[in-house]
């Protein structure tokens, strides 16, 4: 199909005076990053660099304890890796252990940022500036802190509540079977990655699905189930989702034998193709494509409706020729809205589309040779003819002279001009095409883009983000 268009838990050996000291009576503190300025008054300068100080302050010495203590911070590691790791075992994302602790160090930074601000807010008043400035630089190491874990929180919250209400606890068998069958510690820790990232998007699927159908008011309830249950069919990998859209098809055709699907690097305006000669679907890939765009050879001149039909003049840049070509002005009115609609879809969403069009390709194939027998098709191969055979034992028959014939006759005939129009005007692609439409008026299909869209701005942290995140997080909280 071608469209052209962490957490500061020191503790501090001072105490909050009771009354004013002099320059001479001051109490002994904890090495700071200021110098005392004989108890002055704080200025809005001063104040921000000392804010700032104790920022900056806070991520030197966490960086530099793991430096000086590398053994504790390997240690501290090995617990992180071993504890975030471990979650998807029983059947806990990993974005779901890291959310919990993000809002735990939250909440103690959160803590003892307030805990300072109010010492600060007290020594100030009491005239003990330079106790205050030491609870300032404090409350800027506890905002380090409070950065490393708050931005977070509502996305843990989030994960948090949709585990409780879509996750389940308990030993996963199959991760343990496939874990055991799965040969070398580099393919064992994939796997694990692989399953971990499953869960949370298995898990956020099910509350993009029941996000969308609140949203279906108009709907009776019964109707609601059943859109319901035809998304959370869409419940699966990524991978294989095109299998899924196969299955589907022949459900609805009646016919058990699937054509081959490979992937292939096509033109960027080319969603992919069905292939008669090994009854093969390609998809485009969307690797790096060096060649021209399909159809780049033609330059459009001029474009007219007259009446019911659209005149349109094409000029050959490779032989200067130029071809006027017409078609019935409904027939590009709904291509030219399907490329429109095709722009504002999720990528899987359009894979789907892309898929029931080259699969209805293949039916056609199917129907041709059925019809016409074997030897229109001179490149077919062995394989692609034993698939063809299964297929056409399991189709309807075409009855000769029906006007359902009369199209098929015309899938084996190729591009007169080689035009973009010509090929839009095929009979053979208009049929494809229909098959799309019908597939987007279908009550499930914008629901289920809608949920594609939610879940690529719902991706969870990694396990390796979850690791180093909380390793820094634990690190700094032991400054």
């Amino acid at each position: 199909m071608i469209h052209f268009t962490g957490i500061d838990t020191k503790q501090q050996n001072i105490q909050t005076p009771s009354k004013k000291y002099n320059s001479a009576q001051k109490p002994k503190m904890a090495p700071t990053t200021y110098n005392p300025i004989k108890n002055q008054k704080i200025g809005v300068a001063e104040g921000a660099e000392l804010f700032l100080g104790g920022v900056i302050k806070q991520g030197k010495e966490m960086i530099t304890s793991i430096i000086q203590h590398p053994l504790r911070a390997a240690t501290i590691m090995a617990g992180t890796t071993i504890g975030i790791m471990a979650l998807p075992l029983i059947g806990i994302p990993s974005a779901v252990g890291g959310g919990v602790l993000a809002i735990g160090f939250a909440g103690l930074a959160i803590t003892k940022g307030i805990n300072h601000a109010i010492l600060f807010s007290k020594s100030n008043k009491e005239g003990s500036y330079d106790l205050a400035r030491l609870h300032l630089q404090q409350l800027g190491e506890d905002t380090f802190d409070v950065a490393l874990s708050a931005p977070f929180v509502p996305k843990a919250i989030n994960s948090i509540k949709n585990f409780t209400k879509y996750g389940k606890v308990g030993i996963n068998n199959s991760l343990l079977a496939e874990l055991k069958e799965t040969k070398g510690g580099l393919n064992k820790l994939k796997t694990l990655i692989k399953t971990d990232k499953e869960l949370s998007r298995s898990i956020n699927f099910q509350s993009a699905v029941d996000k969308e159908i609140s949203l279906l008011t108009e709907l009776t309830d019964a109707q609601k189930a059943q859109i319901k249950q035809e998304l959370l069919e869409f419940n699966i990998a990524v991978e294989k989702i095109p299998e899924l859209v196969l299955q589907k098809y022949a459900q609805a055709k009646g016919i058990t034998v699937q054509p081959n699907l490979k992937y292939a690097t096509m033109a960027p305006n080319t969603h992919g193709m069905a292939v008669a000669d090994n009854c093969t679907i390609y998809l485009n890939n969307h690797k790096p494509y060096k060649g021209p765009a399909a159809f780049a050879e033609f330059e459009t001149i001029s474009q007219e409706l007259k009446g019911n039909e659209y005149f349109i003049t094409y000029k050959n840049k490779n032989t200067g020729a130029v071809i006027v070509e017409t078609i019935e002005a409904q027939i590009l009115d709904k291509y030219n809205q399907l490329c429109k609609t095709f722009k504002m879809l999720s990528p899987e969403s359009t894979k789907i589309l892309t898929l029931l069009h080259e699969r209805h390709h293949i039916y056609q194939f199917a129907e041709a040779f059925k019809m016409k027998g074997f030897d229109w098709a001179r490149g077919l191969n062995q394989e692609g003819k034993r698939r063809f055979e299964q297929m056409i034992a399991e189709m309807p028959k075409i009855k000769l002279g029906s006007p359902e014939a009369m199209i098929i006759e015309t899938y084996t005939q190729g591009l007169p001009n080689g035009t973009p129009l010509a090929y839009i005007k095929r009979p053979l692609e208009i049929g494809a095409r229909e098959i799309e439409i019908t597939a987007l008026n279908h009550p499930s299909f914008i629901p289920l883009d809608k949920v594609f869209k939610t879940m690529k701005y719902s991706k969870a942290l990694s396990i390796g983000e979850n690791i180093l995140i909380n390793d820094a997080r634990i690190e700094s909280s032991k400054v």
